[in-house]
């Protein structure tokens, strides 16, 4: 099986400029719009490209984290699973460093032979949970939370990870 790797960037962010266009758009990048909400057309989209089988990463705080603080995830990414009509693999990564590598802040230039760290955790079947929520008829704001809550909190253990293992090897 081929899976294609598409991302959902902030189009106020990545789609500004002709240059930032057409990088993200090399990069099979969909033009989500902040503030839209859950049923915004790239989201649709992104469904759609899951459906098909491809692979969708999402940005699940849905901005640039600045402080390094964890901040909660939005729930594009629970809505995604619960419309999608394959059971997604869902699989959590966090990196760490890369704000080292290209700083959030002026001037915008690669840095280059810093470190960056990143942990992989084990893949979220969904499936079980997912399932035993339609089975109980719980309305989509329910089932879109419980599903983002259950990948907040895989992420909230990989960053504890990442930053331990990436202080270890300065």
């Amino acid at each position: 099986m081929i899976y294609f790797n598409r991302g959902l960037p902030a189009s106020e962010l990545c789609f500004e400029t002709l240059r930032h266009t057409y990088f993200f758009h090399m990069g099979k990048g969909i033009p989500t719009v902040r503030g839209d909400g859950v049923y915004q057309k790239a989201l649709d989209f992104g469904i759609e490209k899951l459906n098909n089988g491809e692979w969708l990463h999402f940005f699940a705080e849905g901005k640039i984290n600045m402080t390094r603080e964890f901040s909660r995830f939005k729930w594009g990414i629970g809505r995604a699973i619960a419309e999608c009509n394959k059971f997604p693999i869902v699989l959590p990564f966090w990196h760490q460093g890369m704000d080292d590598i290209l700083p959030n802040r002026a001037p915008y230039i690669p840095r280059i032979g810093n470190k960056v760290t990143i942990v992989f955790g084990e893949p979220i079947d969904l499936k079980e949970i997912l399932q035993g929520m339609k089975k109980r008829n719980l309305c989509p704001v329910v089932v879109r939370k419980k599903l983002t809550d259950i990948i907040e909190e895989e992420m909230k253990i990989l960053k504890t990870q990442a930053e331990t293992l990436h202080d270890s090897l300065l």
